[in-house]
C-alpha cells in the first residue's frame, strides 16, 4: 500500500487565492441618489398603489368569484335540463346532458386547478415567513 502524499502548506494556497482576488466594489458616493433610495425605503405602505388591482380584490378572491359564478351557472343549466328533459327525444337528451357534463368536467378542472396553485402559494408564503 502506498502512503497518501503530503498537502502543500496552506500559506502558499492563501497567498495564491489573494493574489486571485477581485477587489469588492465601493459604493458610489452620490448623496441624491442615496436620499431618494432612502425615501422610498421608508415610503408608507399606505402610500404605495395596491398590488391586487383596481378593484380592491386579490388575485384569489377574483379566482373564487370567477368560480363561483361558473358554478352558478352550470347550476342554471343543470335545472333548465331537468325541466326540459322529460320533453327531449333521447337524442336531445343525450346531448344536452354530455353537454352538462364536460361544461361539469371544466368547472372541476378549474376549479382543481385555482386550488392547487391557492396551496402552493400558501406554501410558499410559509416557507417564506418561517425563514425569515
Amino acid at each position: 500500500m502506498s502512503p497518501i502524499p503530503a498537502i502543500a502548506p496552506i500559506e502558499s494556497a492563501l497567498k495564491l487565492a489573494a493574489q486571485s482576488a477581485v477587489p469588492t466594489p465601493q459604493a458610489l458616493a452620490n448623496p441624491e441618489l442615496s436620499a431618494k433610495f432612502e425615501s422610498l425605503m421608508q415610503r408608507n405602505a399606505a402610500e404605495t398603489a395596491p398590488v391586487d388591482g383596481a378593484h380592491g380584490m386579490n388575485a384569489l378572491t377574483g379566482v373564487i368569484e370567477r368560480q363561483q359564478d361558473e358554478i352558478t351557472q352550470m347550476q342554471s343549466s343543470m335545472q333548465d335540463f331537468i325541466e326540459k328533459a322529460p320533453s327531449l327525444d333521447p337524442t336531445d337528451r343525450f346531448v344536452a346532458s354530455a353537454a352538462i357534463m364536460e361544461k361539469e368536467s371544466l368547472v372541476h378542472m378549474k376549479m382543481s386547478l385555482a386550488l392547487g396553485a391557492t396551496k402552493s402559494s400558501n406554501k410558499s408564503l410559509q416557507s417564506l415567513l418561517k425563514n425569515e
